[in-house]
């Protein structure tokens, strides 16, 4: 956890912004075209392993049951932000921020850093790594936890993708007693490795994407601040 925010801030060392007459540039380019560029990215995956299923115990007297409550889904609408700078004409080096929506259930957010290789002046290979760090369902899983990727970029403003991320449930166990006979519950700690194919929009039509996300996610908050407390 200590390397990888020393890592982190060795990032945001580098990725300093340059003078004005070097601003980063919008678009994905290599040096010396760009000597840096912005990532915008707003992409969806599609989960190529299983959903997880948590597995809840009850223990009633001499009686026992349990259920499954399915807490992850198939489909994650994701967007990163963030800087990468060349190092030369063929690497690139950066850090991003992660925003992932498991559609229909939790929201999760983290840090990553980020590896370019440059085939072309269009097409680029990526590798990134780093971590979850918080969740809405923070109460359900364990953070911090892994997300990295890798990714081929085939035009500034597009790429295939592949996004892998590690989420460890939180295990409970407690028991009571009702007239004499004991309850328990309990769960165990379970684990899921998530393995998203994709597609992401960069550049321009990414930013546009990112703007109409977020304007939409502060019109749903507003209305839902308006309409005042709940009962």
């Amino acid at each position: 956890m200590k390397v990888f925010f020393l890592l982190l801030a060795f990032a945001f060392g580098t990725l300093l912004p340059p003078p004005l007459s070097a601003q980063p540039c919008l678009s994905n380019k290599p040096a010396p075209a760009c000597r840096s560029f912005f990532i915008t990215e707003f992409g969806y995956g599609y989960k190529a392993t299983s959903p997880l299923h948590r597995r809840a115990y009850e223990v009633f007297g001499n009686s026992s049951s349990f259920y499954e409550d399915e807490i992850t889904g198939r489909h994650l609408l994701s967007s990163e932000l963030g800087l990468m700078r060349n190092l030369n004409a063929d690497y690139g080096f950066g850090a991003t921020h992660f925003f992932g929506w498991d559609v229909g259930r939790q929201l999760h957010g983290g840090v990553k850093l980020r590896m370019r290789k440059w085939l072309s002046d269009k097409e680029s290979i990526d590798l990134s790594g780093g971590l979850l760090l918080w969740g809405t369902n923070a109460g359900v899983f364990e953070y911090p936890s892994f997300v990295g990727g890798a990714s081929l970029n085939f035009s500034d403003w597009e790429s295939f993708n592949l996004t892998v991320t590690t989420l460890n449930t939180q295990s409970y166990d407690y028991t009571y007693y009702y007239e004499g006979v004991s309850y328990r519950s309990f769960s165990p700690r379970q684990n899921e490795i998530g393995v998203y194919v994709g597609y992401k929009l960069s550049s321009k039509p990414g930013l546009v994407f990112n703007a109409a996300s977020l304007t939409a996610f502060a019109v749903v908050l507003g209305f839902f601040l308006a309409s005042g407390p709940f009962e």
